[in-house]
């Protein structure tokens, strides 16, 4: 532990006046900061930390975390510094001084009271305060983010709804493509669901697929918990075995909700889950997280792509429902490009040239020409756009995998004549890659588990049209050997789609 103590802070000034002092005591420049965040898989540029540290304000609690990270800090003192934070954000919004904790005073640990079972009493230190003592400071910690609207999300919802209705500790696994607003369909039924569950909801950002940003670990993300809780940092078990343990301790009666964003596997969330049976989580994840279902009683609840109307009831109302109004035959065409994504359609919205005679068709007409990708790029925030989402999911795939992904994704985009409808048989794809059947079998599942192809009836697998765009952007190579092969998935007679070998281009 370094001498700079969060704890000694008692407003935001004094906050930051430590900040500073963090980065004195690591003898860390701006520049150095930067290298050591984007070592560990995250952003902190220096203009960024210069303008925090200037301010008088309180920053984010992502800031602070990747602030001191860099500064050489562990889990248990980013925790320390998100503690005091909370702690005089709340005196903030209380119009009163956080008195900070006298330095160098143990905390106590009380007899145990009436009623108290000895697993409230976790490891050395650790004591869950009873509710009488102030477990929640006097409020129930509210942590969801603002709800965005939703358009056409009735059916996950709905089965979200019929899920938190079950007996037991619940757990929902909101899975879907990159882009399809797993995020937002979670917060929203939260914040719905919120009266059900009147002794809090807590919400943790487990960073699974957000581009430059490494994946929450599990230690880190039990802190948020327990600090949402009320348990003073100082009393957190470092094993995050026993911090899990206290969780599961301060929940175990009450009727909490969980929202878990962005997993990136099911170890990641297993010990983030109370046990309690008023207790739900929801876990959002492009990954199928099978094992959470199979061994842990998740029941997965599937984000699939917008109808036609939906895409075109959402881009209306994240551009203007005018724009649509004046140019519905653009807006359906473009409509149609963005496959069905919220991401793509938002994105979409904010790429038009509002200046222009006709902004939609002339986005539409960039998107035709350019591609999809080309077309909806955000030049100024590279990590927001649609190619950083996709490129998460494909650089955590394995060779086989990525090879497999290449080489459909090009091939669909360049030789199907029918784009929406076409599809790959096993043995067809098995081919194309050259692997055996079942090793081919396998690997196509997977893709499917990380949705990047979309898996069809009859054991065939098609790649959704922005992901196509996606694979023609990566490095390319040409199968092996292809035989004449056809496309099953058409009505009437087969027609031969590729050639005996391919051609130059393909």
């Amino acid at each position: 532990m370094t001498d700079v103590d969060p704890a000694c802070a008692g407003t935001s000034e004094e906050y930051l006046l430590l900040l500073r002092q963090r980065r004195e005591v690591a003898g860390l420049s701006y520049r150095q900061l930067e290298r050591r965040a984007r070592r560990d898989g995250g952003s902190l540029p220096p203009s960024t930390v210069a303008t925090m540290l200037r301010r008088s304000t309180l920053p984010g609690p992502e800031l602070i975390a990747a602030y001191v990270r860099a500064c050489g800090g562990g889990t248990a003192e980013v925790t320390r510094w998100l503690a005091a934070r909370a702690r005089i954000a709340a005196a903030a919004v209380a119009g009163t001084v956080a008195a900070p904790p006298e330095r160098g005073t143990p905390l106590p640990r009380p007899a145990p009271a009436a009623g108290r079972t000895a697993a409230q009493y976790g490891t050395a230190g650790f004591v869950a305060p009873a509710p009488s003592a102030g477990m929640w400071h006097g409020t129930v910690p509210r942590q969801l983010p603002p709800a965005a609207a939703l358009v056409g999300a009735g059916r996950p919802l709905t089965e979200l709804d019929a899920l938190a209705g079950r007996p037991g500790a619940g757990l929902a696994i909101l899975t879907g493509p990159p882009g399809s607003g797993k995020s937002a369909v979670a917060v929203n039924w939260a914040h719905r669901a919120a009266d059900r569950f009147p002794d809090g909801q807590l919400y943790v950002d487990l960073r699974g697929h957000r581009p430059g940003a490494s994946p929450l670990p599990t230690a880190e993300a039990l802190g948020y918990l327990l600090v949402g809780l009320g348990v003073p940092a100082q009393q957190i078990p470092a094993d995050e075995g026993q911090a899990a343990a206290a969780f599961r301790s301060l929940t175990a009666d009450r009727k909490i909700l969980v929202v878990l964003d962005g997993a990136v596997s099911a170890e990641q969330v297993r010990l983030l889950r109370p046990g309690g049976p008023g207790t739900h989580t929801v876990v959002t994840s492009r990954d199928g997280l099978v094992g959470l279902a199979v061994h842990d009683g998740g029941r997965t609840v599937r984000i699939d792509h917008l109808d036609w109307e939906s895409s075109v009831r959402l881009f209306a109302c994240a551009a203007g429902e005018h724009l649509v109004v004046a140019e519905p035959e653009a807006a359906r065409g473009l409509a149609a490009l963005c496959d069905g994504l919220p991401l793509a359609l938002r994105i979409a919205a904010v790429a038009l040239d509002t200046g222009a005679r006709s902004p939609v068709a002339g986005l539409l007409g960039r998107m035709r020409g350019e591609g999809p990708l080309g077309a909806l790029e955000l030049h100024s925030d590279g990590c927001a756009g649609l190619e950083a989402a996709y490129a998460c999911s494909y650089e955590a795939l394995e060779d086989p995998e990525q090879r497999m992904f290449r080489l459909l994704g090009s091939l669909a985009a360049a030789v199907f004549a029918v784009p929406v409808t076409a599809a790959f048989t096993v043995p067809m794809a098995a081919t194309i890659a050259d692997l055996p059947v079942t090793t081919g079998r396998a690997v196509l599942r997977r893709l499917a588990d990380a949705h990047l192809l979309s898996r069809l009836p009859g054991d065939r697998y098609t790649v959704p049209r922005l992901l196509r765009d996606y694979a023609r952007r990566l490095p390319r190579e040409e199968p092996a050997f292809l035989p004449g092969i056809t496309a099953a998935a058409h009505p009437g007679p087969p027609r031969v789609l590729l050639p005996s070998r391919p051609t130059a281009g393909v």
